[in-house]
C-alpha cells in the first residue's frame, strides 16, 4: 500500500497507529519517500525537553515488544514498562472500553495510579503510545509529569510537512451526474 501511494505521488507516508509501527522497518524498506514514524517524532519532542527516561503506555506490543523499545533507544530514551499485570489491564481498557468510546473515570483512575508507579520508578515523563489514550487521560489529569501524546505529535509533524510541500496546480475536473 505504501508503495502504491508514492506512485501515486505521495510525499511523504504517515501511518497513524502505533502498534502496527512494528513493520515500519520493512515499509521503509520498499519506499524511497520518508515514512514519518511515531516514534521518532515523539522522541525528538522528548529530547527537546531534556528528557531520557520514559514510561509508556500503549497496547500490549507497544509496552513489551523490542520493536517500539529498540527505536526509543536510537534516541538515547529508555522506555519503562508497566509490570505485565499492568499491561494486561491497560490493553483491556484500550480494547474493550476506549476503542468503543466509552470513557470511565474508573480506569483514567487506574492509569494514573500505574502513571504514577512509573514515575516513581523513575520516567521522567509519559509516551501516550496509542491513540485512543488521549481520550481517557489529559495532561490536567496527570500534572506530576509531561504527557507525549504520540497520536498528536505525529498529527502536528505531518501537517508541517504538508504545509512545507509546494503543491502543483489541480485540474479542475467536471463531473457528470449519472441521473
Amino acid at each position: 500500500m505504501a508503495s502504491k501511494l508514492e506512485q501515486a505521488g505521495a510525499d511523504f507516508i504517515v501511518m497513524a497507529t502505533n502498534t502496527l509501527h512494528r513493520v515500519a522497518p520493512q515499509i521503509e524498506a520498499a519506499i524511497e519517500i520518508p515514512l514519518i514514524h511515531m516514534v521518532d517524532v515523539t522522541a525528538a519532542e522528548i529530547r527537546q525537553q531534556g528528557i531520557t527516561k520514559v514510561g509508556i503506555l500503549g497496547t500490549k506490543p507497544v509496552m513489551q515488544a523490542d520493536f517500539y523499545r529498540d527505536r526509543f533507544k536510537l534516541h538515547d530514551i529508555e522506555l519503562i514498562a508497566p509490570s505485565d499485570r499492568q499491561c494486561q489491564i491497560i490493553d483491556t481498557i484500550i480494547f474493550d472500553e476506549l476503542v468503543h468510546r466509552s470513557i470511565q473515570d474508573e480506569s483514567r483512575q487506574i492509569y494514573i495510579e500505574i502513571m504514577q508507579e512509573l514515575g516513581d520508578r523513575g520516567a521522567q515523563g509519559m509516551v501516550l503510545g496509542c491513540t485512543e489514550i488521549s481520550l481517557l487521560v489529559e495532561p490536567e489529569d496527570f500534572p506530576d509529569l509531561p504527557l507525549f501524546d504520540t497520536t498528536a505529535l505525529h498529527c502536528q509533524k505531518a501537517v508541517n510537512l504538508a504545509l512545507e510541500i509546494e503543491f502543483l496546480p489541480v485540474k479542475t475536473m467536471k463531473y457528470s451526474n449519472p441521473r
